[in-house]
């Protein structure tokens, strides 16, 4: 339903982490970079996602592992780089810079998630 001229997100979180998966696989996947509307696209939501899944990940690690913990060090540690990165780090001039910085917002996007998965099995399996 229209909101503002605008349509409501309705979207299911499954299917925002779909999107998401598809943009890390299309993003790594590339032989040379896309073209630049995509790159920008791309990394708008990849730093969203960055925004909301690292302190969801350190607050899970926190949660679920005791201070000291060498995956809790390291959680912490992934996040805030990706998280840095997110805030602090630019596309920099031209295509092939921003296509880099895109890139490297993949990736970090990419071993949150992986951490993300490993904390729901410590949840889950108690490991």
């Amino acid at each position: 339903m229209p909101v503002g001229g605008r349509h409501l997100d309705t979207q299911p979180v499954r299917s925002q982490y779909a999107e998401i998966e598809h943009i890390i696989g299309l993003v790594l996947g590339a032989a040379g970079s896309p073209p630049a509307g995509v790159v920008e696209a791309s990394t708008l939501k990849l730093r969203r996602c960055i925004d909301t899944l690292a302190p969801r990940v350190t607050h899970d690690a926190r949660e679920l592992l005791l201070p000291g913990d060498p995956r809790r060090t390291a959680v912490e540690e992934v996040a805030d780089e990706a998280v840095h990165r997110a805030r602090n780090v630019g596309p920099g001039c031209g295509l092939e810079s921003a296509f880099a910085y895109c890139r490297g917002l993949a990736r970090s996007v990419r071993e949150l998630r992986d951490l993300q998965r490993a904390l729901a099995r410590v949840r889950d399996d108690g490991r």
